[in-house]
């Protein structure tokens, strides 16, 4: 009579424990290296290489949106036509300014028109609508029409604190603090006062610094980062490495991808390393090039010397 085999539990617990140790000792090692990376000087070492490479990248950016000049006249994001429309004031290009008028023929009433035109005359949003919104659009839709958006105290406390939020709803709060001052005003003494906005929006930036520089994925939120500290004038904020890794991951279309090799923008977001090329994140990273090009050229020469 032959006896069974009966598989040692202790050994099977013991295999699976090590495999466990050695796994996260790997996924630690690759943490740690793509901070190094991601936390290191310019790799870039000249002005002219430098100035050449943003040039390149963004050319092929442009031929992104000629490439997806039908895309865009669909897309229903606001946002991303102000990028076109911030793009084209400090570098005038036909192309930027077909993009922006293909969204405005589209929707000559739309309320969100705002947020590229802040004088323009749309219609307006009711309290029931605005209550249906998700809790970021009820922040732009205040900001961009502050006179005319009802909305509640607790938005309004939301909106106003400065250590409730991160990721995403940290850069959509400081967006919506941004949109808020290029609005019309017709209160004479408004609840808070413009230099009182422009100290927390300080605040905020600094927290949006701490968390890029330990987020080394280059997904969507990377590339918000990056260009909403540009937007309110923090180029001081913004890593040349950071800039460096954003032309690196642009795709062979001029385009760039929402998440970083399937990881991200969310913390827990996984999805396929192969995926396309978005229209977010590559006006983003449009956007975000451009300034540094043209805005920011104090920038350029502090961390990329001269040849000469």
């Amino acid at each position: 009579m032959t006896k069974k085999h009966v598989p040692k539990k202790r050994s099977l617990v013991g295999v699976l424990k090590r495999l466990i140790v050695a796994g996260i000792a790997l996924l630690s090692v690759l943490i740690a290296l793509g901070l190094w990376n991601h936390r290191r000087g310019p790799v870039i070492d000249t002005n002219a290489a430098f100035l050449e490479r943003v040039d390149a990248t963004l050319a092929n950016s442009h031929q992104w949106m000629r490439d997806h000049r039908e895309l865009m006249k669909v897309q229903d994001n606001p946002a991303l036509t102000h990028m076109v429309h911030a793009m084209n004031k400090l570098a005038p290009d036909p192309l930027l300014q077909a993009l922006e008028d293909d969204y405005h023929r589209s929707r000559p009433t739309f309320f969100w028109r705002r947020m590229v035109l802040p004088h323009v005359d749309t219609e307006r949003f009711t309290l029931q609508r605005v209550a249906g919104m998700a809790e970021y659009q009820r922040w732009f839709a205040y900001g961009v029409d502050p006179e005319g958006t009802p909305i509640t105290d607790q938005d309004r406390a939301s909106l106003w604190d400065a250590e409730q939020h991160q990721g995403v709803d940290l850069t959509h709060q400081l967006f919506a603090h941004y949109f808020y001052l290029l609005a019309p005003h017709a209160v004479a003494k408004p609840l808070h006062p413009d230099s009182e906005r422009k100290k927390f929006m300080a605040q905020l930036a600094l927290r949006i610094h701490q968390e890029a520089t330990l987020d080394f994925r280059v997904s969507d939120l990377f590339l918000q980062r990056i260009a909403t500290l540009l937007m309110i004038g923090r180029a001081d904020l913004v890593e040349p490495r950071w800039v460096e890794r954003v032309m690196t991951n642009q795709l062979a279309d001029g385009g760039w991808r929402w998440s970083w090799k399937g990881w991200g923008p969310g913390r827990w977001s996984i999805g396929s390393p192969n995926s396309p090329s978005h229209q977010h994140p590559t006006m983003q990273a449009a956007w975000l090039l451009t300034q540094i090009r043209h805005r920011y050229p104090q920038w350029v020469d502090q961390h990329y010397p001269s040849d000469g």
